[in-house]
């Protein structure tokens, strides 16, 4: 048993850690990225994260791409987690949006600075509250 404990932990440590790239990727190069390429990558590292979580809680993760799903997917096994884009769901629909037209021009769509700096701000929560899961 505590094999298989130490195993979902290392798989869960090695998912979070590719999420933290695709963030740290999207921060590092925001100058030279488009606001959807950035979005892209801030889609993948939340996606990558709440796939993670609920892999390591659950033992399974739901086939979806869709942010706003898995967030409501993780939100009984691990609600500090929902609760971070609770009150700003917004943010997980606008990212599937992008995600899943992204193969189409959506310049009618809007990304504001703010709207940036509010998804860096909850990712950066989302991948700090993580790295606390695995202590727990």
């Amino acid at each position: 048993m505590k094999n298989k404990t130490t195993q979902a932990s290392i798989d869960f440590l090695s998912e979070i850690q590719r999420a933290i790239n695709y963030e740290e990727m999207a921060y590092e190069q925001r100058a030279e990225l488009s606001k959807k390429h950035i979005c892209f990558c801030l889609h993948q590292s939340i996606e990558f994260t709440f796939k993670s979580i609920s892999k390591y809680l659950r033992g399974y993760v739901t086939k979806t791409h869709s942010l706003y799903m898995l967030n409501e997917n993780i939100r009984e096994c691990a609600p500090q987690f929902y609760k971070i884009f609770s009150e700003d769901r917004y943010l997980l629909i606008l990212l599937d949006k992008l995600y899943s037209n992204s193969q189409f021009s959506l310049d009618d769509l809007v990304i504001s600075e703010e709207i940036l700096l509010n998804l860096f701000v909850k990712v950066a929560l989302l991948h700090e509250a993580s790295n606390n899961l695995i202590n727990i």
